[in-house]
């Protein structure tokens, strides 16, 4: 438009996003509440968190046992977006968009057994890239089918 960047309007663009912990916590009656009042009292419009690859929100297992002695391995790896869905749908019900982030790393995928956080957080990489990057595939052809491209 020929015009310097000190000519053009700042935009506040760091207005619209939230920070919001992790994904887990979005499926929450109070967080919902909350994230529902930011959005109509103060115009946010995307929001970001860490952890929908987090074991907690149940996406990517491998193995089974309930508990109940050691695990057994499955035949495939499994694949379940029943949290991650919840918590998209909610976010776009009220007016909002996700801000993606891919992470953490499934425990099942995880090269190392270290964690972070208190929520114990797998931050190292794939131990099958191939697997990892199925997973990925699956997640944003998820998206796809159930939002559409936009």
């Amino acid at each position: 438009d020929g015009a310097t960047p000190q000519e053009r309007p700042l935009r506040h663009v760091w207005n619209a996003c939230l920070g919001a912990g992790r994904a887990n916590e979005a499926l929450r009656a109070d967080w919902q509440a909350h994230f529902r009042e930011a959005v109509e009292v103060l115009g946010a419009r995307t929001v970001r968190f860490h952890g929908i690859f987090h074991d907690d929100m149940f996406v990517y297992r491998a193995t089974y046992g309930g508990g109940f002695g050691p695990d057994n391995v499955l035949p495939e790896p499994v694949i379940t977006f029943s949290y991650v869905d919840k918590v998209v749908d909610f976010i776009l019900d009220v007016g909002a968009r996700p801000f993606v982030e891919l992470g953490f790393m499934p425990r099942a995928l995880a090269t190392q057994t270290q964690t972070l956080f208190w929520w114990k957080a797998h931050c190292s990489p794939p131990n099958d890239m191939g697997a990892w990057a199925e997973l990925v595939r699956a997640t944003v052809q998820q998206w796809v089918d159930r939002y559409g491209v936009d």
